[in-house]
């Protein structure tokens, strides 16, 4: 049995033979899906589609509810995995793609930052020198979070922001 990180600690993916098997495991709020919840069920759809191995994929849940919708209680940012390719047209650069070899996406946070960093955000930011921000491409949204986008398309002379990053955090995650 493989166990994969959908970016929140709500989902859990296990793979048993051809199947893999998304777990929604929120029962305090009912299993009301959060916008990192969401991207981790479409971060598991990519990755069954892209796993020759895997026939199908089952969601399941814990408690009493399967899931009623989505989490109205409070506002959530769009993105995860890094969340670049979430952020709503915000022109935000990305030279290398998402894969944390460059410092093209960082934002500063204004609420809600992560107490987990990558140990390739870490190198990258001390290789550079830099403190007080983050790379975008290596944040897992798993909760509330306000960003201000530094790099930005605009006034960067760039002709684009750089190839599109995938929705998952690359290199694979060591959390720190």
């Amino acid at each position: 049995m493989t166990s994969f990180d959908l970016g929140t600690p709500h989902l859990q993916m296990e793979q048993r033979g051809p199947l893999a098997y998304i777990t929604v495991n929120r029962p305090d709020a009912r299993n009301a899906l959060t916008t990192a919840m969401y991207f981790g069920i479409k971060l598991a759809c990519d990755r069954v589609n892209a796993d020759p191995d895997l026939y199908g994929m089952v969601i399941t849940g814990t408690g009493d509810v399967f899931i009623p919708g989505g989490e109205m209680s409070s506002r959530h940012t769009d993105g995860t995995f890094g969340i670049e390719p979430y952020l709503g047209g915000v022109d935000i650069l990305h030279a290398c793609g998402g894969n944390a070899r460059c410092t093209t996406c960082r934002v500063e946070f204004i609420d809600g930052e992560p107490a987990r960093h990558t140990v390739a955000e870490r190198e990258r930011l001390a290789f550079k020198g830099l403190s007080g921000v983050r790379l975008s491409c290596q944040i897992v949204c798993d909760h509330d979070m306000a960003v201000r986008a530094i790099s930005r398309l605009a006034g960067s002379g760039r002709p684009d922001s750089g190839p599109k990053p995938q929705p998952f955090v690359e290199p694979p995650p060591e959390f720190v």
